[in-house]
């Protein structure tokens, strides 16, 4: 374990050094081996497909094992994943590789049926809090209203084939599975099933959803997504996921399954970051919040909506290794007019020049440049908005912005919200998912693509997964205490399972480039004084 390594290696070896007489010239000889080099690290990466509820008939697959070679010969699904570190600087490194292995598994009838019931059981009365959203959702498809008044919430219907897993594949539960199905049977077959995220603001109390969730994923009961291959996604990405049913050939649909699979695999299951993430030591998030409404809102409402506290443990949940704080500031352009030449007023809304907007704060003494040493100093510039504003181009709400001396580190993040947002959803979430790009995290329907070496965007997935890095509503249950874990508390988990193992990998890799790092000077210096790492344990045990 590489833990300790700095401190408990070099003291030793220090010690080591002073207490041994120096050899003679013809004792020195230069480190020749390769051992300690562990970087890249090439694994498997086993991937179990399930299918419920769907004939191989579709397909014109004659076995499962034929419907596997018939996705493996379209060409689409990656031979390895890869996750890149950071997306500015040495892109070259790239720690991690793993070959795909895909595993079909058509379960028995009776954990069909089975099934079935499970899902049967989680339709409930659409929440009266968002019959607005249902009613839209079964306009834009011409659905009578009673398809939308008896639906599953997206969470419950994961939870479903978790639960089968742990009881009939507890080999693989929480490990990487996709499961495809139809829930047409399950409703009584004669409509598709229909699903939503909902839950509760913790900022505002507001009751915020998204209906038509036809693909979900990244809760924390294991690494898996479904796909509903007979229901309907929301109108706006109808292209992109329509149901299976309404692709003409056998072949467009194998070539739909493969497109998901590997997209799930890229985007999802080992995903790159943008930034090099930071570990043991003190983050100060230091929130600067623009108020550029029409009359001036004031610090008292910014408060309002804005939970510092939730803030700060959302970062340690991410990170638990870190200690984070938060501080909360609020400026007004009457107090710094300087800040006006950062904000261009267009016929679509207000646009923050992110750079410029950094660079009159720092002149201002609003971003605090005495906090140095081993305190990481981390600006969120929030723009606030009477109407929709945007960060740099409209359409953008945030982005990050790379230190210049170090461009695989963030200098601020940014972002831009407008009252009506602020009063619907809160500050906090807001801030968090900007923050989360500082510490490398991306949307979840970005992604670069090291096996194509080129960036790959699916927009619907932003509304197809759990964690506040999403643009949709997804996020909200994250931010609601669940009860993830039998016989556990409560608790709020904000980030997908993804982005847990995606911070964790790169941490991993970070500790092991340091290792690679500081290994051949240990080494080196041991043989000086003729010692071998094995004749010093504490060494040795820090290394491995």
């Amino acid at each position: 374990m590489v833990k300790g390594l700095g401190f408990v290696a070099f003291f030793v070896l220090m010690l080591a050094v002073a207490c041994m007489p120096l050899p003679s010239a013809q004792a020195l000889k230069p480190l020749q081996q390769d051992e300690y080099k562990v970087l890249p690290i090439d694994g498997e990466l086993v991937v179990n497909v399930f299918f419920y509820d769907l004939n191989l008939e579709l397909f014109e697959a004659r076995s499962l094992r034929d419907l596997l070679d018939l996705v493996i010969q379209t060409g689409i699904i990656r031979p390895t994943v890869k996750s890149q570190l950071h997306a500015y600087g040495s892109k070259e490194f790239v720690p991690f590789k793993f070959d795909v292995k895909l595993r079909f598994i058509v379960p028995s009838e009776n954990v069909q049926q089975e099934f079935r019931n499970l899902l049967r059981s989680a339709v409930s009365r659409t929440p009266y809090q968002v019959s607005q959203k249902a009613i839209e959702y079964a306009m834009a498809y011409g659905m009578p209203l009673a398809w939308v008044d008896q639906t599953i919430r997206a969470r419950d219907a994961l939870r479903t084939f978790s639960l089968l897993t742990e009881k009939y594949y507890p080999e693989v539960a929480g490990k990487y599975a996709i499961f495809f199905f139809c829930g047409t049977p399950a409703m009584g077959g004669d409509r598709p099933a229909v699903y939503y995220t909902f839950g509760q603001s913790p900022d505002s109390g507001a009751y915020l959803a998204d209906f038509g969730i036809n693909i979900f994923g990244g809760t924390w009961w294991g690494r898996y997504y479904y796909v509903d291959l007979c229901s309907y996604p929301p109108s706006r990405f109808y292209k992109n996921f329509k149901p299976i049913f309404e692709l003409s050939t056998a072949t467009e649909k194998v070539t739909y399954l493969a497109t998901l699979i590997d997209t799930i695999l890229d985007m999802e299951f080992v995903k790159s970051l943008i930034y090099r993430p930071r570990y043991k030591i003190q983050t100060l998030f230091d929130i600067i919040v623009i108020d550029a409404t029409v009359a001036g809102v004031g610090y008292d409402v910014i408060v309002r909506y804005f939970d510092p506290e939730m803030l700060a443990k959302a970062f340690r949940t991410l990170m638990p290794y870190n200690f984070f704080t938060v501080r909360l500031k609020e400026v007004e352009l009457k107090d710094i007019p300087e800040l006006r030449q950062a904000i261009t007023h267009t016929a679509d809304g207000i646009i923050l020049n992110p750079l410029k907007a950094y660079e009159v704060l720092e002149r201002s003494g609003v971003i605090d440049k005495t906090v140095s040493g081993s305190v990481d100093y981390i600006p969120g510039i929030i723009l606030f908005t009477t109407t929709t504003s945007w960060v740099e181009s409209l359409g953008t709400l945030g982005i990050t912005i790379p230190r210049p001396d170090r461009p695989d580190l963030p200098l601020a993040a940014t972002g831009a919200i407008f009252h009506e947002v602020l009063i619907k959803e809160g500050l906090t979430p807001t801030v968090i998912h900007e923050l989360g790009h500082t510490l490398g995290l991306r949307h979840p329907h970005d992604d670069f693509d090291e096996y194509r070496d080129t960036r790959s965007s699916l927009f619907g997935f932003t509304y197809f997964t759990e964690t506040i890095m999403s643009y949709s509503n997804s996020w909200i249950g994250g931010l609601n205490r669940e009860q993830i874990f039998a016989d556990l508390y409560p608790l709020r988990t904000f980030w997908s399972i993804f982005d847990l193992d995606n911070i964790d990998r790169a941490v991993v890799a970070l500790m092991l480039q340091e290792y690679e790092m500081n290994y051949p000077e240990i080494v080196s210096e041991l043989q000086r004084v003729g010692l071998q790492v094995r004749d010093v344990p504490e060494i040795s045990e820090a290394l491995e």
